[in-house]
């Protein structure tokens, strides 16, 4: 059951990414790495829930929601760390900023308490090692490292973050503040 959830999760990125159907079902299948059966199966679902029509989004906020609840609870390190964007520019591995510095960077709604990362988790303790190594701290809040993989990213002032999809289910899971943020960019994103 777990990888269907993920062929899901996968599926319902993609219609966020894409919210105007301008994705053929087989596109959809194809990018969400799943079989076309699969992903007629599914997207047929998410039309009876009225949640898209065809391959047009109807209701994005019920769809992030959908994501929420099938989206397994995921664990994160938190690190302390002398000017992070400046770490995070020096660094030579993969990473994808999310929540509070990938709005701020794109959109500046929110000011940056803390920069989330998403980094492969083959890479945790090449992390580790880096931060280590630039003096930073174990525990600390303003650095927090989330091992899930990187799907899709677009840059900014020298700063990889993660797409605007996976932005608007973020913000919504953060909670908070990150919720304004979240109401800003779905009405954005209606409009486009």
């Amino acid at each position: 059951m777990a990888a269907r959830n993920t062929k899901n999760l996968r599926m319902i990125h993609t219609l966020l990414a894409h919210p105007n159907g301008s994705l053929t079902k087989y596109k959809i299948a194809k990018l969400s790495e799943c079989t076309p059966s699969w992903a007629l199966i599914y997207l047929k679902q998410l039309e009876e829930q009225k949640l898209i029509h065809g391959t047009t989004v109807l209701d994005a906020n019920k769809l992030v929601d959908l994501y929420l609840t099938l989206e397994k609870k995921f664990h994160y390190v938190t690190f302390e760390v002398k000017d992070p964007a400046t770490f995070l520019k020096s660094v030579k591995l993969p990473y994808a900023l999310t929540t509070y510095s990938a709005d701020h960077l794109l959109f500046g709604h929110l000011y940056i308490q803390r920069y989330d990362c998403y980094i492969n988790p083959d890479d945790k303790d090449s992390w580790r090692d880096k931060i280590v190594e630039a003096g930073g701290l174990l525990g600390g809040n303003n650095l927090r490292l989330i091992p899930l993989p990187i799907i899709s990213t677009q840059e900014k002032y020298d700063l990889v973050c993660v797409d605007n999809a996976r932005l608007l289910i973020d913000l919504k899971r953060e909670k908070g503040v990150c919720l304004d943020a979240y109401q800003m960019l779905l009405r954005r994103w209606n409009h486009e």
